[in-house]
């Protein structure tokens, strides 16, 4: 699998991990959890395939959304 594919994989993930006005709190929540999930996967392979720089200038480009994720992904755990 080509560096370019996992980098379009962790886009679906992001887009599927959007905030969405209409469906309930908890399923935006699990929403965030999953998609950051999914990307930690994707930059797991991306590092083990491609090494530690790949992985960190591809984290660099996604970070501010895997920060939205997590901060999200939050709410579950502080109620």
């Amino acid at each position: 699998m080509t560096l370019e594919r996992m980098q379009e994989m962790l886009k679906d993930a992001i887009k599927d991990g959007q905030e969405r006005p209409q469906a309930m709190k908890q399923t935006n929540i699990l929403n965030a959890e999953y998609a950051a999930g999914r990307c930690m996967a994707i930059l797991d392979m991306i590092e083990s395939l491609y090494g530690l720089d790949a992985f960190v200038s591809t984290y660099e480009a996604i970070r501010d959304q895997m920060d939205a994720f997590t901060k999200r992904a939050q709410a579950i755990y502080t109620r």
